[in-house]
């Protein structure tokens, strides 16, 4: 799971995907104006050079034991 800064570059993503053929699956958030929360994109090479400047998501949380 990779993470980017806001839904205009999650947008950016989709295009770049979509525009090489790739398959993708988009997730909308109802309670928030159908607002774009995220995407799946299927496992290629090619996904993941276009995916391999992003963050890892919640790379930052920590758990505490």
């Amino acid at each position: 799971m990779l993470s980017v800064e806001s839904e205009k570059d999650l947008y950016k993503y989709l295009h770049r995907f979509e525009s090489r053929g790739l398959k993708v699956t988009k997730f909308h958030e109802p309670d928030i104006n159908d607002e774009l929360t995220a995407i799946t994109v299927e496992p290629t090479d090619k996904a993941r050079k276009l995916c391999s400047n992003l963050p890892l998501a919640l790379k930052e949380c920590k758990k505490d034991f």
